[in-house]
């Protein structure tokens, strides 16, 4: 196991990695997922907006150590004070849908887990939703008005999110 770093490329076991692209791929992701964010429907505690289908495109494209890095990226810049979330997000820490961008981090290379679209799409929603559910009910402590806003609101959003993902894949950009 040998690490040897050259002209930003790490040479691994016989493998190559080159530095530059996971890079870009980190920021380019970074910037997805701050921008789709800005995509938002106020709805309730918790908004609808396009970053679960930025963290499914992400998460499936992507290596898990790159989604992992842009999602970590992504929060810190929120939690620095950068406008990357929710319009009306004003501190993270304090905002009850926080529990769900958590989840995004670790949902995304989580997504790695099957190569079937659905199926990883559905990894990445469970994750997702289990840090959100727990972050949101220390919020409203009652675990029906977590389901009611935090749960049941999305479901149709995000099958149209998956459909989304699966037409895209289908057109050509392919894993």
């Amino acid at each position: 196991m040998l690490n040897i770093l050259i002209e930003n490329k790490v040479y691994f076991d016989n493998r190559t990695i080159n530095l530059n692209n996971s890079i870009v791929m980190v920021l380019l992701s970074t910037i997805l997922l701050s921008l789709s964010s800005r995509i938002s429907l106020p709805v309730g505690v918790v908004p609808i907006t396009a970053q679960t289908l930025a963290a499914y495109i992400i998460g499936f494209y992507l290596k898990p150590n790159e989604s992992f890095s842009a999602g970590l990226s992504w929060i810190m810049l929120g939690i620095s004070g950068m406008p990357v979330f929710a319009p009306g997000f004003i501190s993270p820490l304090t905002c009850a849908s926080f529990g769900y961008i958590i989840g995004m981090m670790f949902g995304m290379p989580l997504m790695k887990a099957s190569s079937n679209i659905v199926l990883s799409c559905i990894i990445c929603y469970l994750i997702t939703h289990i840090f959100g559910c727990c972050w949101l009910y220390n919020f409203v402590h009652s675990w029906d008005l977590v389901f009611k806003f935090g749960v049941y609101p999305f479901i149709i959003g995000e099958c149209c999110k998956v459909a989304v993902l699966v037409g895209i894949n289908r057109i050509g950009l392919k894993k």
